[in-house]
């Protein structure tokens, strides 16, 4: 059983002392003082409960024990995030906390989970060596597997997939083991200019090395100084072509 089911079992971030509170003392002024005695309770417990996950999400980067309602998911995504970029620290992690919610059965909201890993991109891990103990220690192989995909949809969707790719392999690598799963997985999806891949015909997630050999070989195809005797509608159509190849490779090595 993996880990972060252990949050499902057991919820010990949840105490809700002050609703509870909230709606005793306010039943001496009726029912409707009790709701809203209630509903201030409520919300001082939900921010001590984040203030909890947070601390408790701290200590554990600093080398203590994790409780056992915390799942470590999302302290392990947060961490990866920070060492690989800053930008975890100054944009939310949308997409990695939907990812990790809906792929792990995590029952905390989205904002707590938001906030523990906020919290621990925020914290210096250390070496590099100690996330890798981190990860084999706390997941299951496939646990690793599902966490990599979903940092990578992050990085992909924040657009800073490609300046960490190298760095993002070799983790997968020191947790995984797996050269196969890094190059399927870890792949930089882009976005290029739909119009000028079909002239060069590619895909729009196509390499730089992959557009540059379409390029030369069209090139030589339609360039009229390679195509010998031609009348001069046909030199016209030839040059026509080959500009229309030149502006689509420009415009395609501008954008990868």
């Amino acid at each position: 059983m993996w880990p972060w089911v252990r949050a499902t079992k057991a919820r010990g971030y949840r105490r809700f002392w002050g609703t509870l509170s909230g709606a005793v003392i306010g039943v001496l002024g009726g029912f409707y003082a009790a709701l809203f005695g209630a509903a201030i309770g409520l919300l001082v417990d939900m921010l001590l409960n984040e203030f909890r996950c947070v601390r408790a999400t701290r200590s554990y980067l600093s080398g203590k024990e994790a409780p056992l309602w915390l799942p470590l998911v999302p302290v392990l995504a947060g961490s990866l995030l920070s060492s690989l970029t800053d930008h975890s620290t100054r944009a939310r992690p949308t997409v990695l906390v939907s990812y990790l919610r809906e792929s792990t059965g995590i029952t905390m909201s989205a904002r707590l989970v938001e906030r523990i890993v906020l919290c621990s991109s925020q914290v210096n891990w250390g070496r590099a060596e100690s996330m890798s103990d981190a990860f084999a220690e706390a997941l299951e192989p496939d646990a690793r597997r599902l966490l990599i995909r979903a940092v990578w949809a992050q990085f992909q969707r924040w657009g800073d997939a490609g300046s960490v790719r190298d760095r993002m392999v070799d983790f997968a690598l020191s947790v995984i083991q797996d050269p196969a799963f890094a190059s399927e997985v870890l792949v930089v999806e882009t976005d290029l200019d739909e119009d000028a891949c079909a002239v060069l015909g590619v895909r729009r997630n196509a390499t730089s090395d992959e557009i540059r050999a379409a390029y030369r070989k069209l090139a030589a195809q339609f360039h009229p100084d390679t195509l010998g005797q031609l009348s001069d509608e046909q030199r016209r159509a030839s040059e026509d072509a080959f500009k229309r190849i030149a502006s689509a490779y420009e415009k395609l090595s501008g954008q990868v």
